[in-house]
């Protein structure tokens, strides 16, 4: 039985995986995986049974349930998730008219349940799905200017941890909700 186990990400977040490797005190290289992937391994067989214990396992999207959390703890679960597997967008219709959107991907049971936990929260998401060729896969949208500058607020209040390039383009887009005067 192997005791390894690889983190893998986008090469645009390695900041991240560097700050992983600080908190958990290694040493261990970060290795770049062709033009636009790098990963770390562990393979201390404590700390990957802890990591494991925590709920780090592969293809999370495709199987994930929403956990017992406390409710002070659901918008860093949230944080953690949108970065995992969230995104925020600009949609340009023309030069002066777009929509800035955030969206999630996962299972039907975990987008249900997201979208339970954001309208308890004064969000108004929706649920599509299921979508892409696996038939597995359901969308959560929120468009709502609101709802963008109070979710960007709600996930990142207190936060001492995220992804820098999301939060980024968070940032960047939730300033500019309307459109420039021309």
């Amino acid at each position: 039985r192997s005791h390894g186990l690889q983190v893998r990400l986008s090469i645009r977040d390695k900041c991240h995986l560097y700050a992983l490797r600080r908190s958990l005190k290694g040493k261990q290289p970060i290795l770049l995986v062709g033009d636009n992937q790098c990963h770390i391994n562990f393979f201390s067989h404590r700390l990957v049974k802890d990591l494991i214990s925590w709920g780090l396992y592969p293809k999370k999207t495709l199987t994930l349930r929403w956990p017992p959390i406390r409710l002070n703890m659901i918008p860093a679960f949230v944080r953690g998730y949108f970065d995992g597997d969230g995104s925020i967008y600009r949609h340009y219709f023309s030069t002066t008219h777009f929509q800035t959107g955030i969206d999630f991907a996962g299972n039907k049971h975990m987008m249900r349940s997201l979208s339970s936990v954001l309208k308890r929260n004064g969000f108004h998401p929706r649920l599509y799905g299921p979508i892409g060729k696996n038939k597995i896969t359901w969308c959560l949208r929120m468009t709502r200017k609101r709802d963008i500058s109070k979710f960007q607020t709600w996930i990142y209040r207190g936060a001492t941890i995220w992804l820098v390039r999301k939060r980024r383009k968070f940032t960047h887009l939730s300033s500019r909700l309307t459109p420039p005067i021309v």
